[in-house]
């Protein structure tokens, strides 16, 4: 079975953007760590979504992500900052 790391980017606002945490910088950060791992790599591009809610209903790609986790199809995961994840950091 061939490692893959999947890079889950994402946005909450332009000023991200703007601030060296851009989409861009998130992947060029994931590639660059698949590469000196010696991995392939998948990118999940959630694009501008806020984590203001709880819920994963305004969450697709990560909501798929984690579905693709729980049946063992993912098992390496790489994110900029664990706060792309989630506002709730003990989520």
């Amino acid at each position: 079975m061939t490692n893959v790391l999947h890079i889950y980017t994402r946005v909450s606002t332009s000023i991200q953007e703007m601030e060296g945490t851009s989409l861009k910088s998130q992947e060029e950060l994931g590639i660059q760590k698949a590469n000196d791992l010696g991995f392939q790599y998948k990118l999940w591009n959630e694009g501008g979504q806020s984590s203001r809610y709880e819920d994963l209903n305004n969450r697709p790609v990560l909501r798929k992500l984690l579905l693709e986790i729980e049946d063992g199809k993912v098992e390496h995961v790489f994110v900029f900052n664990t706060d792309r994840l989630s506002r709730n950091q003990r989520t």
